[in-house]
């Protein structure tokens, strides 16, 4: 919960699936109300990651090589890198498409890799 002058936010988070599910956000007005008991306050409510709650979140380093049509991209547009580390991955993983830390490209065998962290909930 964050309380600050011009909104309060509400989060409501899934702890074994890693997943905020709901994040509520109150005016001074609206807090004020449902801190005196008024029931059936309006607010702004974001509902996001059902899919997600109830289920586990597991988590492992992935790794693979980059093809040669790749391996020479710009490290400022990494989305072909992320759809190709994607179509590795067996149903229900999914990748973090970030790929900007230090660790993610290196050469290993000749050969250029690239390193992520992968996810599934089940």
């Amino acid at each position: 919960m964050l309380i600050n002058r011009e909104y309060t936010e509400i989060q409501v988070e899934d702890r074994n699936a890693s997943s905020t599910f709901i994040t509520l956000r109150l005016t001074p007005e609206q807090l004020s109300a449902a801190l005196s008991r008024q029931a059936f306050i309006e607010c702004d409510v974001e509902v996001r990651n059902l899919d997600k709650v109830g289920k586990t979140m597991e988590h492992k380093e992935f790794e693979f090589i980059l093809p040669k049509h790749l391996d020479s991209i710009s490290h400022k547009d990494r989305s072909p890198i992320a759809e190709y580390c994607q179509s590795l991955l067996s149903d229900g993983w999914v990748a973090d498409t970030g790929f900007a830390s230090q660790g993610t490209f290196f050469s290993k065998d000749e050969q250029k890799w690239a390193r992520t962290i992968i996810r599934r909930w089940i």
